[in-house]
């Protein structure tokens, strides 16, 4: 079986399933793309931008005020 006859299989499938069986396959492209520690290091990154803005090192900006700067950029 290929890709073309599995397809009408898989949109027999409901939504919240067909929306799973998307999600893994669109990680699966991704996986195989990224390099050894990729996953580690945005861990790694994440953290510590977390902790940066719950210690006060950093201001997060509001999120209506980037929509109106995006918004003004390309009006």
């Amino acid at each position: 079986m290929n890709a073309v006859q599995l397809l009408p299989t898989l949109r027999a499938f409901d939504a919240k399933d067909r929306a799973l069986i998307a999600h893994v396959m669109i990680e699966s492209l991704d996986d195989e793309s990224k390099e050894p520690g990729y996953n580690e290091a945005w861990n790694d990154e994440l953290a510590r931008r977390g902790e940066e803005i719950r210690s006060g090192k950093i201001v997060g900006i509001p999120v209506e005020q980037v929509f109106a700067e995006i918004e003004a950029r390309y009006a």
